[in-house]
């Protein structure tokens, strides 16, 4: 009776984490198709629509851009929407580590264990990045800690040292191959963070990029941080180009694994590292040094990362 009810559960967890990725592609899609409509119809027919404003040379329609900071409210209860969309991202990347690990003949359980340390990784690189190096100086004790637990401060490139720290312990600790593993965590990667930049969209919580008079060009007035301003879309770029890099990788894992194991991994870290760094270009975050962003910096890590061990495996 009790293994009956083990092998349920497993695959009642594995339907939910397969449909909770459907839906968030799905969701992708939608708003992607909603905010190209948009577009259309304000920069060539904007005195259709009654909510149409003047700002420049471009037109906005409010209703129409789906910001939608808190994803639940119920009276003061305010449930953010960056929040759900991220465990939406957790459960997709969930899913498919668990069948490349399968696929490869590694225990595909160890899917959760790595799933698990690279949240607690990410949060912890992350809000230690946020104190170190993006806090105001002049701020107390007191709001610094305050900081450490609240919502902000969540960087990707301040968290993504420290989780991969912490994935690479659990594969270890775990006596899982290590090249093999690390390939199946980079297909995770890229769909999990396509989806989490979802979320960013649709609160408007400040990720957005520079203003432009390009027809695609969004303003969030409603969002967690406003703006009346057509700016770039800089999350809808990060979702197409995380989009793009999955089915890359996930089309090209049989070819990749056959060659040497760990290309598939350093391939996503090039990628991956290309792509934000060409988004930094229109994002509105400080310069550090030779005119380059923090991100950029990181982004350049990555690629000299990935390049770097790609050489070394085709070589050895």
């Amino acid at each position: 009776m009790s293994t009956a009810i083990s092998v349920l559960s497993r695959r009642s967890l594995a339907f939910s984490a397969a449909d909770a990725s459907r839906f968030a592609a799905l969701r992708s899609a939608r708003c992607i198709l909603q905010y190209a409509l948009v577009a259309r119809l304000a920069t060539r027919a904007p005195e259709t629509c009654g909510l149409i404003r003047p700002y420049s040379t471009s037109y906005l329609c409010d209703r129409t851009l789906n910001v939608y900071p808190y994803w639940l409210e119920i009276g003061t209860f305010r449930l953010p929407t960056f929040g759900p969309m991220v465990v939406l991202g957790f459960l997709a990347a969930h899913y498919f580590i668990k069948r490349e690990l399968d696929r490869r003949g590694i225990d595909p359980e160890l899917a959760t264990s790595l799933i698990t340390a690279g949240i607690l990784g990410g949060l912890a690189g992350a809000k230690l990045y946020f104190v170190l190096f993006e806090l105001p100086d002049y701020v107390t004790w007191g709001q610094t800690l305050r900081s450490l637990f609240s919502g902000s401060g969540l960087t990707w490139h301040g968290g993504f040292i420290v989780a991969a720290l912490s994935v690479m312990w659990t594969i270890r600790r775990h006596g899982a191959a290590l090249a093999p593993t690390a390939d199946a965590s980079g297909i995770g990667l890229a769909i999990g963070y396509a989806i989490g930049r979802i979320g960013c969209q649709l609160a408007g919580d400040g990720d957005y990029g520079v203003p432009t008079d390009l027809p695609w060009g969004m303003a969030y007035p409603d969002g967690v941080v406003p703006t009346t301003q057509i700016v770039h879309p800089a999350p809808v770029y990060e979702t197409l180009l995380g989009l793009a890099i999955f089915a890359l990788l996930w089309s090209s894992r049989r070819f990749l694994a056959e060659r040497r194991a760990g290309l598939l991994f350093c391939l996503y870290l090039v990628l991956a590292g290309a792509a934000r760094f060409g988004v930094e270009t229109i994002r509105l975050n400080p310069e550090v040094i030779f005119g380059l962003t923090g991100a950029q910096l990181f982004s350049i890590g990555m690629i000299a990362t990935g390049v770097g061990i790609i050489v070394r495996l085709l070589n050895s």
